[in-house]
């Protein structure tokens, strides 16, 4: 006994050429092998179940967002680094602003390369 014949509207006929860099390429195949796909049926997958209208905008909000939180960053570092008494309170503080301002710019810098 051999395998069930598909219903004729089931059957894909039509092939769709994508063009990729090798860098997609590779993220593509691993998120497929991820999820145990071919590749094939991820973009399938993808383009039928995703809802990719709202990554723009949503994008934006967030690049937006973390640029407002990144001015406020720095004006509070300016004003750290003008304060003249230097404490260790201050210094320890002033590092901690400068972890969180480079990985501010970090998560900015990578959604707007994404863009």
């Amino acid at each position: 006994m051999g395998r069930p014949k598909s219903k004729q509207e089931s059957i894909r006929k039509i092939t769709q050429t994508v063009r990729l860099n090798p860098e997609e390429q590779q993220i593509i195949k691993r998120k497929a092998k991820a999820l145990n796909m071919s590749l094939a049926s991820y973009f399938r997958e993808t383009a039928l179940t995703s809802d990719n209208t709202r990554l723009p905008k949503l994008r934006n909000e967030a690049i937006s967002q973390l640029q407002k939180i990144g001015v406020n960053w720095n004006q509070i570092a300016k004003y750290l680094n003008t304060v003249k008494s230097t404490t260790a309170f201050n210094d320890q503080l002033l590092q901690e602003f400068e972890k969180i301002n480079d990985q501010l710019q970090q998560a900015l810098s990578s959604l707007i390369i994404k863009k």
